[in-house]
């Protein structure tokens, strides 16, 4: 492992990145060659129109790029998978059009995409019918307002309501957009911020079946932790957490993501980067004041720089590891029980298109 450097960057001496808040540098993953990607486009301009691409269950993997931060050039894509797809295959389509560094996905209520592009602070839809044609492009693009309310933009959450909640890496805060401002491209003003002096990172976010939000943060200097804001906390000016649950440090001070989501029976999942697993908080823990986890899964799969999980409708895990460009998925019996269990299907290989994956979705 990497030791903090002098200028602030840290570093994984298996996965090859770096990160800086929320400027993340590629390394030593391997780039796809020009020919390559030509040879890849070529395969995928003829498959993503199938009856397949944009079906419930598809997997989409928001693909970071090998450079990303401001002022750098463009990269990164959207990816897409069939549910049963492994090993060494071609993505079953490629979102590019204003994609530049995405770091977060999530479907709204009406099956529409949802991208936040950190390189451009700016978060796109793409529509459910674009979704099914060789070459998607946005319908609407909210970018940052003159404040700069939108900078580095993470995860992504939709509440009960349609609202869309955004972790901003650059800025620290999580901001709040109405279902009426994402109606149209624009630079709306959120209509809620939280701010938290323990941010450093803030990168996951979800929702319970309370309605009540709950964010991943690196909290670096210092141990990585997971906040709980409830339904009433988040009608107020300045919202503050109810719930502080703290996670395992890394040893050597990496400053990673931790993606977090609540499984089919409401409990809830975390990436504990620093510890290179998955830990489970079930209810019944989260309402304790020191929640501990109930079930820790340390596969080996996992120390290559995991950043972000969904549950799929069977209750199936898919885990984004950044570190070696591949999605890992860990069936509901695995999770059962603390052990080290193999992912029982893992998409890897050149011709996947997978790119530092930092985020993965399920079409439901």
């Amino acid at each position: 492992m990497q030791r903090k450097r002098a200028d602030g960057f840290l570093g994984r001496a298996k996965s090859g990145f770096s990160v800086f808040r929320g400027l993340r540098v590629s390394a030593l993953v391997t780039m796809v060659g020009a020919a390559s990607l030509a040879t890849v486009a070529t395969t995928i301009s003829s498959s993503a129109a199938s009856a397949a691409a944009g079906a419930p269950g598809t997997v989409f993997v928001a693909n970071y790029g090998g450079m990303g931060g401001s002022g750098m050039a463009a990269t990164g894509s959207v990816t897409s998978y069939r549910p049963d797809a492994t090993g060494n295959t071609h993505a079953l389509g490629t979102i590019s059009a204003k994609v530049n560094a995405p770091q977060g996905l999530t479907f709204d209520s009406s099956g529409d995409l949802w991208v936040a592009n950190s390189n451009t602070n700016t978060v796109c839809e793409y529509t459910k019918s674009e979704l099914a044609l060789a070459s998607p492009a946005p319908s609407v693009t909210i970018s940052s307002d003159p404040s700069g309310d939108l900078n580095t933009p993470g995860g992504l959450a939709f509440d009960s309501s349609g609202d869309l909640w955004v972790a901003n890496t650059g800025v620290t805060t999580v901001v709040e957009y109405t279902r009426s401002q994402l109606a149209k491209t624009g630079s709306p003003t959120p209509r809620a911020t939280i701010s938290n002096a323990s941010f450093n990172t803030p990168f996951g976010v979800a929702f319970d079946s309370s309605g009540d939000l709950w964010v991943s943060d690196n909290a670096q200097p210092g141990s990585p932790a997971v906040f709980k804001y409830t339904k009433s906390e988040l009608a107020k000016a300045s919202p503050a957490p109810s719930v502080t649950i703290a996670l395992q440090a890394s040893p050597d001070g990496d400053d990673t993501r931790s993606g977090l989501a609540f499984d089919p029976r409401g409990d809830l999942w975390v990436v504990n980067s620093g510890g290179y697993s998955l830990v489970e908080f079930t209810k019944s823990d989260l309402a304790k004041a020191k929640p501990t986890p109930s079930v820790t899964i340390s596969s080996n799969a996992l120390e290559n720089a995991p950043d972000d999980i969904i549950f799929d409708s069977s209750g199936d895990l898919w885990v984004a590891n950044t570190g070696n460009n591949t999605i890992d998925e860990y069936t509901r019996s695995e999770l059962a029980k603390s052990g080290s269990p193999a992912p029982s299907r893992t998409i890897t290989g050149q011709r996947t298109g997978l790119n530092a994956p930092m985020s993965v979705a399920i079409e439901p």
